[in-house]
């Protein structure tokens, strides 16, 4: 046999006894889980991404766990690919909405930024770890921001740097209690909808007791006879 062919009938000889040792393997470790040879041929062939890891049985079945539930391994949604998502779905509602979304954003964004840059660089707003103490954080940084943002500019120079150009241009003002009332309740709005769309099971705004209604001044009325003079 010339050397060419009898590289090729080596190679067929290896991809042979690869598969053979794959069959063997997945019989061994989920004989129960095989429902036809179809089944068995789609996930000996999705094993072919693992071609440089040693085949164990925690391999077999977590190659098999995959391909019976891709689902569960597609990459997660930040929380501000959800929004994106959910912007998309209420883009029907009034210009006003949008606005209001996008400024909740905005400001998620820079308390995010602030949380890394003063208290732990590894923290990411995920919409299934919010908690009743995030909240509280959120609605503390939201009254506080605009004060922040003067005392410490290098800070928030950093902040602004790391979010878009459009997301720069608009600076934070003061918030009174109703202002962050509002933003919160469109978080709640949002949290809600990922609850509804079955993207997380998590439902933070469950007794929390931060602003979440307005406060107006108390309404004084005057009778008839002291209006009609």
């Amino acid at each position: 046999v010339a050397e060419p062919e009898r590289t090729e009938l080596m190679e067929c000889q290896r991809r042979l006894d690869v598969l053979q040792l794959r069959i063997a393997e997945i019989s061994r470790c989920a004989p129960q889980m095989i429902k036809s040879s179809q089944w068995l041929h789609d996930v000996v062939r999705a094993m072919d991404e693992y071609n440089d890891t040693p085949l164990t049985s925690s391999l077999v079945l977590k190659v098999i766990d995959r391909y019976e539930h891709p689902e569960e391994y597609q990459p997660k949604q930040t929380i501000y690919e959800l929004f994106e998502e959910y912007m998309t779905q209420t883009r029907t509602l009034s210009d006003l909405h949008q606005r209001d979304f996008l400024g909740l954003i905005r400001s998620l964004k820079r308390f995010e930024q602030f949380v890394q840059l003063t208290v732990d660089k590894g923290f990411v707003l995920d919409v299934d770890k919010l908690t009743r103490a995030t909240l509280s954080s959120i609605e503390d940084y939201l009254r506080r921001e605009h004060d922040l943002m003067t005392q410490q500019p290098a800070l928030f120079g950093e902040i602004f740097a790391s979010l878009s150009q459009d997301e720069r241009c608009v600076k934070p003002r003061s918030r009174g209690r109703n202002t962050i009332c509002a933003m919160l309740r469109r978080l709640r709005t949002f949290c809600n909808w990922c609850l509804a769309e079955g993207k997380t099971k998590n439902r933070p705004f469950v007794g929390y007791k931060g602003t979440m209604t307005e406060k107006y001044g108390t309404p004084y009325y005057i009778t008839l006879e002291e209006r009609n003079h």
